[in-house]
């Protein structure tokens, strides 16, 4: 299946939300139609590896473009220090946790205004530098 949009012209990008049936499932693509990209083609039957790197770069790009995310884990980062091991650890923690909200909201498992949620997440920057701080000060966290 291929998909054009000929209105984007000279005002930017849009993003286009495809959405099809397919084996009774519904499936949804994302996607960003620019005037220099004005086509996105969806395989019929994509392997796993397909999906596998359609989610790698997602995921990517989802993490560097939200500058929360990366102060968030700079933060757990700068907890942890060097030590291999908690880092891993952290890390993995702070994906399988935000993989678990975006599934739960992407399925429609629950529904949080998005000003709420920008505030709670800009919240719990602040107690990840706030552990900084009492880290450095040499006091428990």
């Amino acid at each position: 299946m291929s998909i054009s949009d000929t209105l984007i012209g000279s005002s930017g990008p849009a993003n286009a939300i495809i959405a099809f049936n397919r084996s009774s499932l519904a499936v949804a693509h994302t996607c960003l139609i620019t005037a220099s990209a004005p086509s996105f083609i969806v395989q019929a039957a994509p392997d796993a590896l397909d999906v596998a790197r359609t989610y790698l770069v997602l995921g990517v790009e989802h993490i560097l473009a939200g500058v929360d995310h990366l102060l968030f884990v700079l933060g757990l980062l700068l907890i942890v220090g060097q030590r291999f091991k908690p880092l891993v650890k952290t890390v993995t923690a702070f994906t399988v946790a935000h993989s678990i909200t975006l599934a739960l909201a992407t399925l429609g498992f629950v529904h949080v205004p998005q000003a709420p949620v920008e505030a709670v997440i800009a919240l719990s920057i602040m107690f990840v530098a706030a552990e900084i701080l009492h880290a450095r000060a040499g006091r428990p966290g």
